[in-house]
């Protein structure tokens, strides 16, 4: 599915609007904030774009769920990530835990819907489109389905050669969609699982739960260079993104920033959020 099929415009070839940005672990609740400020004002069609781009791969950090926050022994499974050089944020999409790092491209798109806004799979399968045209040509194709044994497993986890390499979470605000993906390019994919595996160790220590949380398997997980060198970093995958996404949607591109104060109620709230972290 393209997302010309579903977004709200009157105008073709559209813009897409491209937000870049680095995240330092002091300011990485700021790029939620970024994306709850895009969906609500598409949402109440404040904003300049029908569809957005957010890059922002970060310094190392693990985005634990709201469902990690309710592992019995919490603050165990926290203080191993912050050993381990980590800062754990509470985020305010998807469900359990995944690892950035600079080698991990973080990436949301963000559309205000028609009426007919598309279901939560339709929604997912416009990301799947846009991954699969990327690696088409390099003879290679996602396959879309759960890895049990990943962290954050979900239905719409992305494999190549049976390895998971990025997994897909939605947000939603009336008719605006935000589709986050966490793909990993390079680095030691096998530590990131090893982390999350030992967070759950700690945090869990064999005890019931009325949740069910991954049996993480670090060899469950790849990298997406392992298959093709030429994604080595995420600036690479970054410009072939773009460069894929105008040859489909045949889309325009336009950069742009917000400002302090649109942000600042919802910095606010994932301030609020993450309060539990710092008992």
């Amino acid at each position: 599915m393209l997302l010309k099929e579903v977004i709200t415009t009157d105008h073709a070839p559209y813009t897409l609007g491209v937000i870049e940005r680095f995240e330092t672990q002091a300011s990485i609740q700021e790029t939620f904030a970024i994306d709850d400020t895009i969906l609500h004002q598409m949402n109440a069609g404040k904003f300049p774009f029908p569809v957005a781009l957010h890059f922002w791969p970060t310094e190392p950090v693990v985005f634990l769920g709201m469902q990690d926050t309710r592992i019995p022994h919490f603050k165990a499974g926290v203080d191993v990530l912050k050993r381990a050089g980590y800062t754990p944020v509470i985020r305010p999409a998807g469900g359990l835990a995944v690892v950035g790092d600079p080698e991990v491209i973080n990436f949301t798109l963000l559309f205000h819907a028609t009426a007919k806004k598309p279901d939560i799979f339709q929604a997912y399968q416009v990301v799947v489109t846009l991954l699969n045209a990327l690696v088409k040509p390099y003879g290679e194709a996602f396959s879309a389905g759960e890895v049990k044994t990943s962290y954050c497993p979900g239905k719409y986890d992305l494999s190549l050669h049976g390895k998971k390499i990025a997994g897909l979470a939605q947000r939603r605000v009336g008719n605006a969609i935000g589709l986050y993906v966490y793909l990993s390019i390079a680095g030691d994919q096998y530590h990131r699982g090893a982390l999350i595996r030992d967070f759950y160790r700690q945090g869990i220590q064999g005890e019931p739960t009325k949740l069910n949380y991954p049996n993480v398997d670090p060899d469950s997980m790849a990298n997406l260079s392992a298959t093709i060198p030429n994604f080595a970093t995420t600036r690479q995958f970054i410009d072939q993104l773009l460069a894929t996404y105008q040859a489909i949607e045949g889309s325009k591109i336009e950069h742009f920033s917000l400002s302090d104060a649109a942000l600042a109620r919802h910095i606010e709230a994932m301030a609020r959020r993450n309060e539990r972290l710092h008992d």
